[in-house]
C-alpha cells in the first residue's frame, strides 16, 4: 500500500524546520564553470561514465550538485522525488518495503528476490537492494538521475533508468569540512558532519562522515490492540558512517577506498493511513466489514475524521536494517588517451519486519520478515578520448547470496474470523460432536480450532545469483553538430533459487491436510454428520462406537482442519 494522501486532505506542518550549517568550500563533482553573463553555465555529468557536458549527453539527466541538495533541503530519496520529474519513491507496509520507479515503471519490493528495475549506484557500486538506499544522503557531492533504460553501460536491471550518486572525495586542504545541525518540529533532530585529514600531502588523504536522524512519528495509534498514542508510527531513526582513503602516488594513479555503515531501526509504516482502517467511507456510507466490532476491531468515523492521521493496530509495526560494505576504484591514465577503470566491492545488507498484516486491532494475523543478502562486484573497463572519437570498453562481474525467512502467522481472534466465514452450517455438526464428548467423559474428543492462534504459514528461501558482462559505447563526432553514438552488451544471467514452504502449528507440527477445496469440506462434514448420529445412537444402545464412525469424526477433531 502506498502512503499517499488523499485529494482533500489538509496538510499539517509535518517538517518545519530551523538549521545551522557551518560549511567550507563544500567539494562537488558535479563542476558548474562560471560563463558569461550571455551564456548559459555549463553542468558536466557521467551518465556515460565519462565527463561531459550535460547538454551534449544524448541521455534525459537531472542532476544536482551538493549544494543544490541543500538549498533545495533534499535529505533522502523521498526528498529527491519531489525535484526529479518521472521519479517515484515509495514505502509500502515497511521500511524495508520501499521502492523506486522512474517514469512509472518499478518493481515490487515485496518480493525479495525481486531487483529493481530501477538501478541504483553509489559511488559506481551497483546496490540491488531497494531499501538500502532510504537512508540519509549525506556528504554527497551529486545526484544524477538517468530516465529511461540504460542498458548498454549500467546493465544491472535499468529498464526504467537509473539513480547515480556520487560522494564527496577526501581532500588534502581541509575546506570541504562541515558540521550541520537541523531541528523541528515533530521532535526532528539531524545531526551530520564530515572532515578531510591530509595524511601524506599530496598522496594519501582520509575523509570522515557521520550522521544520525531522530524523529517522532506523524501517524497517532487508538484503539485496543497495542500502544496507544500520539506520533507513534512512521518515527525516524537513522544514523551512519562513511571512512574514505585517497591514494594518489603519481598524476596517473589513484586509488579511492571506501568503507559505509548504516542503520535503521523505526516504527514504520503506517501504511492504511489514507484510509484510516475505516469501515464507513466520508460520505458516511457503512462498509462491507460489519465482523470487525465483533472481533474487537476499532471502526473509525466517517466524515472530516476520515482523513485524520491515526490507524489502530494490534501491535505496532517494527522495522529494522542494517547496510554495510567497502568498495575500492582505481583509475589509472595509461598515457594521454586511454585510462584504466576498475571498480571492486562487497556488500552486505540485513533486514527484519514484523508487522500486523490485517491493519487492524483485532488480533487476526501478522507477517514477519529476516532477510539477508551479501554481494561482490567487478567491474573493469578502459575509457578512450580522442579528437573526434571516444569509446568504453569492459567487463562486468556480479554475484550475491539471498536467504530468506518468511512467516505469515495467525493471531489470537483468527479462528473465531474463520469460524464466523462459515456461517452456521457446520453448528449443529459441532453441537453433535462436543455432545458426544460431554457424554463418554472426553474419550471422544471434541471440535477442535479450526484456525488456532500460533499457526505460520512458512517460506524459507535460498538464492544464487550470478552474471556476467561485457559492453561497450562508441561517439563518432561526424561533425560540429553531429555525433554518431552506438553502443552493444552481452550479458549472462543465471539464478538458482531453493524454497521450503511449511504450515507448523504453535506446536511445531504441521497444518493437517484433511479438505483441501469447499467440496471437500463440505462431503467431510456430511460423513461426520452421519459417523456422529451412529455414534450417538450405539452409545444409547449401551455399545461402543465402530471405528469407521470414530475416523470419520477426525478431521474435526485435529487442530488446524480448516487452514487448507
Amino acid at each position: 500500500m502506498k502512503q499517499q494522501l488523499p485529494k482533500n486532505f489538509k496538510p499539517k506542518a509535518l517538517a518545519a524546520l530551523i538549521g545551522l550549517t557551518f560549511t567550507l568550500n563544500h567539494a562537488s563533482t558535479i563542476a558548474q564553470e562560471a560563463e558569461p553573463e550571455t551564456a548559459l553555465e555549463t553542468i558536466t555529468v557521467t551518465a556515460q561514465k565519462r565527463t561531459q557536458n550535460l547538454q551534449e549527453v544524448p541521455v534525459s539527466v537531472t542532476a544536482f550538485t551538493g549544494d543544490e541538495m541543500a538549498e533545495a533541503v533534499i535529505k533522502d530519496m523521498y526528498d529527491l522525488q519531489t525535484n526529479v520529474p518521472g521519479l517515484g519513491a515509495f514505502q509500502s507496509q515497511s521500511a524495508t518495503n520501499s521502492s523506486f520507479s522512474i517514469r512509472g515503471v518499478g518493481t515490487s519490493s515485496q518480493n525479495f528476490g525481486l531487483e529493481s528495475s530501477v538501478g541504483l549506484y553509489v559511488d559506481g557500486v551497483y546496490r540491488a537492494r531497494q531499501n538500502s538506499m532510504i537512508n540519509n544522503l549525506v556528504d554527497v557531492a551529486a545526484v544524477e538521475v538517468l530516465r529511461g533504460p540504460q542498458g548498454t553501460l549500467f546493465g544491472k536491471n535499468t529498464p526504467s533508468g537509473a539513480i547515480l550518486v556520487s560522494t564527496v572525495t577526501p581532500s588534502h586542504d581541509g575546506g570541504d569540512s562541515f558540521v550541520e545541525a537541523t531541528v523541528g518540529n515533530y521532535g526532528l533532530v539531524n545531526l551530520s558532519g564530515a572532515t578531510s585529514i591530509s595524511a601524506i600531502e599530496d598522496v594519501l588523504a582520509f575523509r570522515v562522515t557521520a550522521f544520525g536522524s531522530q524523529r517522532d512519528g506523524t501517524i497517532d495509534s487508538v484503539g485496543n490492540g497495542s500502544e496507544t498514542g500520539k506520533n507513534l508510527l512512521n518515527d525516524r531513526n537513522r544514523w551512519g558512517a562513511r571512512v574514505q582513503a585517497l591514494y594518489t602516488p603519481n598524476d596517473d594513479v589513484s586509488v579511492r577506498i571506501i568503507a559505509d555503515y548504516a542503520d535503521i531501526d523505526e516504527i514504520c509504516c503506517g501504511a492504511p493511513v489514507q484510509l484510516s482502517n475505516a469501515t464507513i467511507n466520508p460520505d458516511g456510507e457503512i462498509g462491507s466489514d460489519l465482523a470487525l466490532p465483533l472481533l474487537g476491531g476499532t471502526v473509525f468515523a466517517g466524515g472530516d475524521a476520515f482523513y485524520d492521521r491515526e490507524v489502530a493496530v494490534s501491535f505496532l509495526p517494527e522495522s529494522t536494517m542494517t547496510d554495510k560494505g567497502l568498495s575500492a576504484e582505481v583509475d589509472w591514465e595509461l598515457d594521454e588517451n586511454y585510462t584504466l577503470v576498475s571498480i571492486s566491492a562487497y556488500r552486505n545488507f540485513e533486514s527484519f519486519d514484523n508487522i500486523d498484516t490485517d491493519f487492524t486491532d483485532a488480533n487476526l494475523f501478522g507477517t514477519y520478515n529476516d532477510s539477508k543478502q551479501s554481494s561482490f562486484s567487478q567491474e573493469i573497463r578502459i575509457d578512450y578520448t580522442g579528437d573526434n572519437l571516444n569509446y568504453i570498453l569492459g567487463a562486468y562481474y556480479f554475484t550475491q547470496d539471498l536467504d530468506l525467512d518468511y512467516s505469515l502467522y495467525t493471531d489470537t481472534f483468527f479462528n473465531e474470523f474463520y469460524m464466523s466465514s462459515l456461517g452456521g452450517a457446520l453448528d449443529d455438526l459441532f453441537a453433535g460432536i462436543n455432545a458426544i464428548s460431554a457424554a463418554t467423559g472426553g474419550a471422544v474428543a471434541p471440535v477442535a480450532d479450526a484456525a488456532p492462534a500460533g499457526t505460520g504459514f512458512d517460506h524459507q528461501a535460498k538464492q544464487q545469483h550470478e552474471s556476467y558482462a561485457v559492453f561497450g559505447q562508441f561517439d563518432y563526432e561526424l561533425s560540429d553538430t553531429l555525433t554518431l553514438t552506438a553502443g552493444l552488451r552481452y550479458t549472462d544471467e543465471t539464478k538458482d533459487l531453493v524454497t521450503i514452504f511449511s504450515e507448523n502449528l504453535a506446536d511445531g507440527s504441521q497444518s493437517p491436510e484433511f479438505f483441501n477445496s469447499t467440496t471437500e469440506l463440505i462431503i467431510g462434514a456430511g460423513a461426520a454428520g452421519v459417523a456422529a448420529g451412529n455414534i450417538g445412537a450405539a452409545l444409547a444402545g449401551g455399545q461402543a462406537p465402530s471405528a469407521e464412525d470414530l475416523a470419520a469424526l477426525l478431521p474435526f477433531q485435529t487442530a488446524g482442519w480448516g487452514f487448507q
